[in-house]
């Protein structure tokens, strides 16, 4: 009976854990709001490219070459 609790209590943390980023207390929504930070793309963001100045801003900082 407790490995089963164990496993239950396993899949509830894997679960709800992502969840935490879509809170709106999140201490990090202010740093996903910058363009380019979330790990999701919207299909209607796939539908046009990135600036050129985005992208030149971005290999700046990320040494992209």
């Amino acid at each position: 009976m407790k490995p089963k609790l164990c496993h239950l209590a396993l899949v509830v943390i894997c679960m709800t854990s992502p969840l935490v980023t879509y809170a709106q207390d999140n201490p990090l929504a202010k740093y996903l709001e910058v363009p380019g930070a979330k790990t999701t793309l919207p299909v209607s963001g796939a539908k046009s490219p990135f600036s050129l100045e985005f992208v030149q801003d971005a290999q700046k900082r990320f040494e992209n070459l």
